[in-house]
């Protein structure tokens, strides 16, 4: 307790008082303080309460600019033997006996205030402990009162001085005038008796605190016990209720489990040192029979032998502010709970994706490893490479659902509204899965009736990939010659609106109940090695929900174990209007020989990697390291190229900031050159980002070399923006 403590806010490592933190003597009267009890260093305050400082109206800040945090400078100097009294034998201050009246520096002058302080040793140091209360006003009161007394004892004596100088003789007259004084003088005293009452009912109703004093036998047992009327008002009874003011009532009210701990604080304070204080909170039963939380707190009177006497202490309801308190608790538990559980999703996110990247890079390593080794069997070495395309794809696949993951949980993807022939998809879905599904002996089976409003807006990725990812689980976790299959209804709901649900069923291992409740969660798999045994990604389902939610569907998940799980998918669409026919464009080769291409990628060997596959396809290559050689190298011979490729993410110049720079040169052709971004950022917002960019198409990493080609003979052969 070196530094002074936040006067509301810090209190969680603030010393207490008996083991009572600091946070709840708040609600004490008054304005409370702390300081070291220390004359030589002016009792330098460690803690004040919001209230005292209102009281003086300064901020914490101003007193420890002004005054350095000391508290003897707060009181007025010859105010200081009353503010703080000493010990005969040195530095240190005696604890006030009872009230005390002194004056303090306030913001706007000198304050009355009222106080009480106590000596506390905690740690091996000695604090001074007590609470202020702002009496100026009744003092300024009372001082009126007073000139206005001394006024008319001033008048009086005038009075009395011409009297006695014209009325020598008539004593019975004088008597008479000093009679009248000191009834004057007694109506002043009730007065200020009044007003003194008066004083100590607004602090007891400002409080909500009832008083009460017990006196003790030799034996220091409890035989009289006295409480005000505001501890029957606190246990609910009323002013006409039976209410018995002992000991004994209390006791029976005490909580059962709370008082032994009560017992044993008021013993301990009772044989304790004689400025031991009791202060203990605990529950008492309401007249409703329901158990409040109270503080109870004493100050015991002794002999000179030390023995406790009588003592007098507060009875302060504090059950609001236990109960939120403990809603606090709870509120914090059930947020540390959460941190527990991210922390925990944290981490097996980790493991799982560290084994999920490792085992595909792993087989990747391995088998270039058998190639080098075995290199003149070319058999070999070709199932090998098909293997390594397997495995580079898979990893790929579980970075694109990581990527899209994020992506979902930061509310950043897109749905898009784009014109999707129901029809197609279903019908391409069925294409892919049947190709899955033989590999495995699994077969299908689809009922499909007549589709109602096959035309609707949506995204035929997304719904491409909600369908794969089913399936996929379908035949993943299915067993060798099990069965999928499906039916899919279609029908109108509210005008423009076309409901599709598709009830996929499976005969595989099934789930249980438990894990149905958490298939939604990322890399959940109910049985341990199920990525390692069946090949998922563990994110599938997590996707498939997020993307339904954001488009407005559900999915419903049924399972047992051993036979099979059946997945319900519905999906409110947009109806669109039937599209007129088009003939469709085929392209009968896309043949790139003698395209002059100009590269800019900034890594070595996803150049070279480029470089090779393109120019073994006839095109011409000019590869440059970043976008500002790009910019150059176009700006020098612009005539030279037919296309530009651009990576988006580079040294110097990025992609996108070179295709931009390319389309504000002052030439025809800087204006019509087909540039083309080959880039592994390859969500739709990326695409998008290109083409704002004044970029004609996106070709996405790893690199699809029929792709690349298709968009390049579109954009060169053709003259137009590739799909």
């Amino acid at each position: 307790m070196e530094k002074p403590v936040d006067s509301e806010k810090n209190t969680e490592n603030a010393i207490g008082i008996e083991g009572v933190p600091l946070e709840l003597i708040r609600n004490v009267p008054g304005g409370f303080y702390i300081c070291q009890n220390s004359r030589e260093k002016g009792f330098p305050l460690v803690y004040m309460s919001q209230r005292f400082l209102d009281i003086l109206g300064w901020t914490k800040k101003e007193i420890a600019e002004r005054f350095s945090n000391k508290y003897i400078r707060l009181i007025y100097p010859k105010d200081w033997r009353r503010g703080i009294r000493y010990k005969s034998d040195g530095d240190e201050a005696y604890h006030l006996q009872g009230d005390n009246v002194f004056r303090m520096l306030g913001k706007d002058g000198y304050h009355w205030v009222s106080g009480t302080a106590k000596e506390v040793e905690m740690n091996g140091h000695k604090y001074i402990v007590g609470n202020i209360f702002d009496i100026n006003n009744d003092v300024q009161r009372e001082e009126k009162l007073k000139r206005d007394l001394q006024a008319r004892e001033a008048e009086l004596q005038k009075a009395n001085a011409k009297l006695a100088q014209v009325m020598m003789d008539q004593e019975a007259q004088l008597e008479e005038v000093r009679a009248l004084n000191d009834e004057l003088e007694a109506k002043q005293r009730k007065i200020d008796e009044q007003a003194y009452e008066q004083e100590m009912r607004d602090v007891r109703e400002l409080t909500h605190a009832a008083r009460w004093t017990a006196k003790f036998n030799d034996q220091q047992e409890i035989v009289e016990t006295w409480a005000s009327d505001e501890l029957r008002h606190i246990l609910g009874y009323g002013d006409e209720d039976e209410f018995f003011n002992t000991m004994e009532f209390i006791d029976e009210s005490i909580h059962p489990e709370d008082l032994p701990a009560v017992r044993k604080a008021f013993a301990t304070a009772i044989a304790g040192e004689r400025d031991s204080l009791f202060d203990c909170q605990y529950r008492v039963k309401h007249k409703n029979g329901t158990y409040i939380w109270v503080r109870g707190a004493a100050k015991f009177r002794r002999d000179i032998t030390g023995a406790a006497r009588s003592c007098i202490g507060i009875f302060v309801d504090i059950n609001d502010y236990m109960m939120a308190e403990k809603k606090h608790q709870q509120e914090l538990e059930t947020a540390w709970q959460k941190a527990e559980l991210a922390n925990k999703a944290k981490t097996e996110f980790l493991h799982g994706m560290s084994h999920d990247m490792r085992t595909p890079l792993n087989g990747i390593m391995g088998l270039i490893k058998i190639n080098e080794a075995h290199h003149h069997d070319e058999e070999l070495v070709r199932k090998n490479c098909k293997k390594m395309e397997i495995a580079a794809k898979h990893l790929l696949s579980l970075i694109d659902d990581v990527l899209q993951t994020s992506r979902l949980e930061s509310g950043k993807l897109e749905i898009g509204h784009e014109l999707v022939d129901m029809g197609n998809i279903i019908n391409e879905v069925a294409s892919i899965i049947e190709d899955r599904a033989r590999e495995f002996g699994i077969k299908l089976s689809q009922e499909v009736p007549e589709l109602t409003c096959p035309y609707v807006y949506s995204s035929q990725l997304y719904l491409r990939q909600i369908l794969l990812n089913i399936y996929g689980n379908c035949i993943r976790y299915n067993h060798l010659g099990g069965s999928i299959s499906t039916s899919i209804k279609s029908w109108i709901e509210g005008g423009n609106k076309v409901v599709y649900q598709w009830d996929i069923r499976d005969t595989g291992i099934g789930m249980s109940q438990e894990f149905i409740q958490h298939i939604f969660e990322p890399f959940s798999q109910e049985k341990k090695g199920a990525r390692t045994t069946y090949q998922g990604t563990g994110l599938g389902m997590s996707i498939v929900k997020k993307l339904l939610e954001q488009m407005g569907g559900n999915i419903a998940v049924t399972s047992q174990e051993g036979k099979g799980s059946n997945f319900l998918i519905t999906l409110p669409l947009e109806i669109a209007p039937t599209p007129q026919l088009e003939v469709e464009k085929v392209e009968e080769c896309y043949d790139i020989q003698g395209i002059r291409i100009l590269l800019a990628e900034d890594n070595a060997l996803n150049a070279e990697i480029a470089k090779t596959l393109l120019e073994d396809a006839g095109a011409v290559l000019t590869v440059v390291a970043d976008g500002r050689q790009a910019v150059e190298s176009f700006v020098a011979a612009p005539e030279s190229f037919d296309v530009i490729i651009l990576d988006l993410m580079m040294p110097v110049m990025g992609g996108l900031a070179a295709a931009k720079k390319i389309r504000g040169l002052d030439s025809s052709i800087a204006k019509d050159i087909p540039i083309v971004a080959m880039t592994a950022n390859a969500f739709k917002e990326d695409v998008q980002q290109c083409l704002e960019a004044g970029m004609n198409a996106h070709v996405a990493k790893p690199l699809d070399m029929a792709k690349l080609r298709q968009v390049l003979c579109q954009l060169v052969r053709s003259d137009g923006d590739a799909e």
